[in-house]
C-alpha cells in the first residue's frame, strides 16, 4: 500500500478544505498526517494517523516554522511517502525538499493566491518570503490544486506552469446537525439563545479582520432595531478592537464575539442565525477572487446572506436569489438598510439549496481531485 504524508502549518480541527483532502489522500494509501496541535496527542484521527508538533506560544514565528519544517521532515524521512499533499503556501517549498530527499510525488494544495497583483505591486516583507518560497516550488510540483478554476487559470498562467492544474472549490459537506448537537451549542454559547420570538441574529464566521470590513458591520448596529444582534465567530488579527467597538452593545446583548469554534460546531451555530455575513476586502487578488465557503454552509443551513460583491460572491448572490450585496461606497447606515431587506425576503431557500447542491457539491469537486491524482500514478 502505498504512504502519504499530508503537511499543514496549522491546526488540523479548524481546517475543513484539509479534512476534505485528507479523504481523497485516503483513496491513495495509508494517510500520515503532520500538523500543528496545542492540546492532543498523536494517533489515530479523521481516520489518519496524526503525527503533530507542539509549537510553544512563546516561540517566536521563525522558530516555530523552523521546529515544524525539521519536524515534517524528520517524520517523512521514516515514512518514505510515495505522495506528498503541501497544503496551504507555508509548505510547498517544504513539500519539495521532502520530494527530493523521498521521490515522492508532490500535490501543492494552494489554499491562497499570493501572487502579486502587477509587476509594481508592492508586498510586505512576509508576503514577498512566502510568494518566493511558492515560486521556488511551483514548478517541482507534480499537480497543483487552486481554490476556485480563477484561481486556477491565474496561477497556471502567472508560473508559466507546464504541469496539470485543477482546482477543489471551498464547499463543506452538507450536514444536518442533531438535536444533541444544537442543544450542546446552545448550552456552550448562550449568546445564541434568543430571547424572544421577534429576536433576530446576524451571524460572521471568520477571520475577524477590520480589512475585511467587519467595523462596518459593528456600527451599523447604530443604524439597526434593537431586536437585531450581531454574533461574530473566530479570531483574527483585529479580535480586541472589534470587541472594542461593540462594547457598547455588549451590556444589551446586541453583540458577542464568541472566539474560535471546532469545525465540527459550526453547523450547529449556523443553524440559529437569520443572516449570515460573508465579506472579504477589495484589493489584493487573493480577495478580488475569493473561494469562500462560508456562503455554500450558510445557503446549506437555510440561511440568507448579506455579502461583499466580488465576482465569485455576486454570482452566486444573483444568481439563486440568496441575499443582498453590499458596495464598496456603503456607509454603516447604508449596510444595516441591506441588513434589514436580508431579514425581509422570503425565508424559504429550499429551491436555492436544491439547485446549489447540484451544481456546487462536496463530492462533485472531491472527485474532480480524485481523477487527477489518478493520472499520477
Amino acid at each position: 500500500m502505498r504512504k502519504v504524508l499530508v503537511v499543514l502549518y496549522g491546526q488540523i480541527e479548524f481546517d475543513g478544505r484539509v479534512k476534505r483532502v485528507l479523504e481523497v489522500a485516503k483513496d491513495f494509501g495509508a494517510v500520515t498526517l503532520v500538523d500543528v496541535a496545542n492540546d492532543s496527542g498523536s494517533g489515530l484521527l479523521y481516520g489518519v494517523d496524526r503525527n503533530p508538533i507542539f509549537l510553544k506560544r512563546s516561540w517566536g514565528q521563525i522558530q516555530r516554522y523552523v521546529r515544524f519544517a525539521i519536524h515534517a521532515i524528520v517524520v517523512a524521512r521514516r515514512l518514505r511517502p510515495q505522495l506528498i499533499f503541501a497544503e496551504d503556501y507555508y509548505t510547498p517549498l517544504l513539500g519539495r525538499i521532502i520530494k527530493a530527499l523521498t521521490g515522492a510525488k508532490l500535490i501543492y494544495d494552494a489554499h491562497e493566491l499570493i501572487i502579486p497583483e502587477g509587476k509594481d505591486a508592492k508586498q510586505s516583507s512576509r508576503d514577498r518570503f512566502w510568494y518566493f518560497c511558492e515560486r521556488a516550488a511551483v514548478h517541482e510540483s507534480d499537480l497543483v490544486i487552486a481554490a476556485n478554476p480563477e484561481r486556477a487559470r491565474l496561477m497556471k498562467d502567472h508560473y508559466g506552469f507546464s504541469g496539470p492544474v485543477t482546482y477543489m472549490r471551498n464547499i463543506p459537506k452538507s450536514v444536518t446537525p442533531t438535536s444533541e448537537q444544537l442543544q450542546n451549542v446552545l448550552e456552550r454559547y448562550p449568546a445564541l439563545v434568543k430571547r424572544s420570538e421577534g429576536e433576530k441574529i446576524v451571524l460572521y464566521q471568520g477571520d475577524i479582520s477590520i480589512k475585511r470590513g467587519l467595523d462596518l458591520f459593528v456600527r451599523c448596529l447604530d443604524y439597526l432595531p434593537s431586536n437585531v444582534r450581531l454574533v461574530l465567530v473566530g479570531q483574527g488579527p483585529d479580535f480586541e478592537e472589534i470587541q472594542g467597538l461593540g462594547s457598547s452593545f455588549r451590556s444589551s446583548g446586541r453583540f458577542s464575539a464568541l472566539g474560535r469554534i471546532g469545525q465540527d460546531l459550526l453547523p450547529a451555530v449556523t443553524q440559529f442565525a437569520d443572516v449570515g455575513i460573508v465579506t472579504y476586502p477589495r484589493k489584493g487578488l487573493n480577495n478580488i477572487f475569493c473561494a469562500p465557503n462560508k456562503i455554500f454552509e450558510y445557503v446549506s443551513a437555510g440561511v440568507r446572506v448579506v455579502a461583499t460583491d466580488q465576482v465569485p460572491l455576486k454570482e452566486i448572490v444573483e444568481r439563486f436569489s440568496i441575499g443582498v450585496l453590499i458596495e464598496a461606497e456603503d456607509k454603516p447606515s447604508d449596510v444595516a438598510q441591506k441588513v434589514l431587506r436580508c431579514l425581509s425576503l422570503p425565508v424559504d431557500m429550499s429551491q436555492a439549496r436544491a439547485i446549489v447542491s447540484s451544481e456546487f457539491s462536496s463530492e462533485a469537486e472531491s472527485e474532480r481531485v480524485r481523477r487527477e491524482v489518478a493520472a499520477l500514478f
